[in-house]
């Protein structure tokens, strides 16, 4: 979404897969004529190559929900691969995505953030995408915006990576 940047240091690109960091363009450039977003948050996504089509994806949306609510599920989502530090408060389908409202008490590297935040995970051009919004713990959040704000965020990049014709 407008105002936010990729923080360069700690994104990465592989043939595995991508993780890519996104902060306020003017926290991460330190100038005051950087873009700055409407919403202060952390931004987060996981790319994964090798998902399957949107077809079979869709088929199997309510099979990954209940997956993500299993011991198994709750430790894939922790940030400490540990299911007893996540919660799924709750989870939901929009056009193809899966959103999923969760609380991981576990610590995020190099950031202090809410332990309540959003994910969604759709497929997009033949690779599972995981896209997250965090707020900062001294700039709390409403739920309803950090889902907004993830609404947004996966019509952006939608828009940006249009299905390969």
């Amino acid at each position: 979404p407008r105002g936010y940047c990729v923080e360069t240091e700690a994104s990465k690109d592989t043939a595995e897969g991508a993780f890519v960091l996104f902060g306020s363009c003017a926290a991460l450039t330190g100038s005051t004529l950087a873009g700055r977003p409407r919403t202060a948050a952390v931004l987060t996504a996981v790319v994964t190559p090798g998902a399957p089509g949107a077809e079979t994806f869709r088929a199997s949306i309510d099979s990954l929900a209940a997956f993500l609510t299993s011991a198994d599920g709750r430790r894939a989502l922790s940030r400490s691969g540990r299911a007893e530090s996540v919660t799924i408060r709750q989870i939901s389908v929009s056009d193809d995505v899966l959103l999923v409202k969760l609380v991981d008490t576990a610590a995020l590297s190099g950031q202090d953030v809410d332990p309540e935040y959003w994910r969604a995970l759709f497929v997009l051009r033949g690779s599972y995408v995981t896209l997250s919004v965090l707020a900062l713990r001294d700039m709390p959040l409403m739920a309803d915006r950090k889902r907004a704000l993830l609404e947004e965020y996966v019509r952006r990049v939608r828009a940006e990576n249009p299905p390969s014709p």
